[in-house]
């Protein structure tokens, strides 16, 4: 399985908010770690463990009703980028080993999501 699939059923999983999908696809020690810069309202410290790290991601997912997910480049891998109504909620990053992904990093803070933005489509 190509990592791109790998991020294809992450992405799949939290759009339909399917909790026991998203369990799947995350190794059993996964970390989640969500940047708000205070902002906005996410975990203040890391979460370990893909059951209370899949119940988080659903739970950001629900709160953006109506999100579209993207894939994206993201820090030169593979990751995803949440719009609503066009604009950029969150950026996610994936760290994937083999079927599995081993931790997650979502930015939430509008500071550092500025410039996705404002970038030009044929950028990701």
């Amino acid at each position: 399985m190509t990592t791109r699939e790998v991020v294809l059923r992450f992405a799949e999983a939290c759009a339909a908010g399917d909790t026991e999908a998203l369990v799947r696809v995350l190794a059993v020690d996964v970390e989640l770690v969500v940047d708000s810069g205070g902002r906005v309202l996410a975990p203040l410290r890391p979460i370990r463990g893909w059951s209370a790290s899949a119940e988080r991601v659903i739970a950001l997912f629900a709160a953006r009703p109506a999100a579209e997910v993207e894939l994206a480049d993201v820090n030169g891998g593979t990751g995803l980028v949440v719009l609503r109504a066009g604009v950029t909620e969150a950026v996610i990053s994936l760290a994937v080993d083999g079927p599995l992904v081993t931790a997650v990093w979502i930015v939430l803070n509008p500071d550092k999501l500025r410039h996705w933005n404002h970038r030009s489509p044929s950028h990701g």
